[in-house]
């Protein structure tokens, strides 16, 4: 398919990066030429320097022909114009809307108007907040993601002393393998990923990936000697909508919640925090200890810390989770800092631009079995195809179809149910198949299926 991306800030290169990884045609628009020129030695798509809202410019991107228009400068009002004038040139362009202040376009505006512009309008606050409430399912989880319409997850856990499976190989562990559906897909190990074999045993901090489905989540942490604890307290930190938007979910889900506003901060209009029925709010600052001590933070399931400050973010994390805090999570701006964060103590971190490029590219792979997961930001991720006749395996037992080394097939869809495969379930002819490749071996694999693929990283 052929992009435009209008904007070369994080969402439109992070963006860019991953459509161009998908083998799409990708053209990127900003107005500054050496932010192009620096973007384009590391990605593969086609720089315009230009003001994305000039039908002159959208004609020499190839507007008219174009699939996707979708524009995530950092200006709002950019946004909007880029998606009204694309509609003009090319209505049967789909277009994407990265915009902050939802009051733009949602005040006094029909939905079916709204629709006719725009085929999706993302908000990087509100995939931020979505992402935090999906790590809050798992506390202490490396990565969840569910996919298969809900039916199946994704979960990265880090392997503690307590382990039963600790030292053991893949292959004597069929007892767990026989009574839960579950599939051991990588293994992280220090920096280095493996695809495992039945040889492969799991060590101590290991960071095991395995599908399996959600009601069997618990039993995974027990595998990997941990013990999954739902949060029924959390204290934030913020004073904007992302606080705001966060306690009303928590508070939805039963949780008890506590909210740090800041008086010396630009405080929201009193009617903000209006719609908060049981949370406490606390006047102070989230980097304050002896506040901390004083609300007995060592009793808190979870400290997310919200503020507009990445900074202090980091900092009251840190803290809240050196004085008791069961897990931690800060807000951040620049996603150059996430693996740095990480690093150092902060349980999850989340950048609203990354969460914004990952919430519109899981929509134009909307219709995938897998949306997009990428495994310990390694080069690794998931293809997905339907099963035809001429398949080389087709109706043959996993276990006896020859992969090269990092390919695994991770979960089959047949006639609406969603299979976890053991080594003797079969592929057959309709089904939806998806599989595991690591990046070096994505050629081999379309090579043996004889098929174009789509590398979903």
């Amino acid at each position: 398919m052929k992009f435009i991306v209008v904007g070369a800030g994080d969402v439109g290169c992070s963006l860019s990066g991953r459509l161009a990884k998908n083998r799409h045609d990708v053209v990127l628009i900003d107005l500054n030429d050496d932010t192009l020129s620096k973007i384009t030695t590391t990605l593969d798509v086609q720089p315009l320097p230009g003001n994305g809202c000039s039908p002159e410019i959208l004609s020499k991107a190839g507007i008219h022909t174009a699939d996707y228009v979708v524009s995530v400068a950092d200006i709002d009002q950019v946004n909007i114009s880029v998606c009204l004038i694309s509609k003009l040139m090319n209505p049967e362009a789909k277009r994407i809307a990265r915009i902050r202040d939802i009051s733009l376009v949602h005040n006094d505006i029909p939905e079916d108007v709204l629709k006719e512009y725009f085929d999706l309008i993302i908000n990087p606050d509100q995939a931020a907040i979505n992402y935090m409430l999906q790590s809050l399912r798992a506390p202490g989880a490396k990565e969840l993601v569910d996919f298969g319409d809900g039916q199946l997850r994704l979960i990265g856990l880090r392997i503690m002393p307590a382990s039963p499976i600790l030292n053991r190989s893949l292959a004597s562990l069929k007892e767990y393998r026989e009574n839960m559906p579950v599939l051991l897909i990588a293994i992280k190990r220090r920096n280095r990923l493996i695809v495992p074999t039945g040889n492969d045993q799991v060590k101590l901090n290991d960071v095991i990936y395995a599908i399996s489905t959600p009601a069997q989540t618990a039993r995974l942490f027990e595998l990997a000697g941990k013990k999954l604890i739902k949060p029924k307290r959390v204290m934030l930190w913020g004073n904007g909508q992302v606080a705001r938007s966060l306690s009303v979910a928590l508070e939805q889900r039963g949780v008890q919640v506590k909210l740090i506003v800041d008086p010396d901060q630009d405080l929201p209009s009193v009617d903000v925090f209006d719609d908060l029925k049981k949370t406490l709010i606390l006047k102070g600052r989230g980097t304050d200890q002896s506040l901390l001590l004083e609300e007995n933070i060592g009793e808190f399931d979870s400290f997310i810390a919200v503020t507009r400050d990445e900074a202090d973010n980091i900092i009251a994390a840190l803290l809240a989770k050196r004085l008791g805090a069961k897990t931690c999570m800060a807000l951040l701006n620049s996603v150059s800092y996430l693996p740095l964060v990480s690093a150092v103590g902060v349980d999850v971190a989340v950048s609203s631009r990354l969460a914004a490029a990952t919430a519109i590219f899981n929509h134009i792979h909307a219709e995938s079995l897998i949306s997009e997961i990428s495994i310990a930001d390694q080069e690794a991720g998931f293809v997905e195809f339907y099963a035809n006749a001429d398949l080389p395996f087709i109706d043959m037992p996993i276990k006896s179809i020859k992969f090269p080394y990092g390919i695994i097939v991770a979960a089959i869809l047949r006639k609406g149910r969603v299979i976890i495969p053991k080594g003797s379930d079969m592929i057959c002819e309709g089904d939806r198949v998806a599989i595991f490749v690591l990046r070096s071996a994505f050629k081999k694999l379309e090579k043996m299926l004889k098929i174009k693929l789509e590398l979903l990283l």
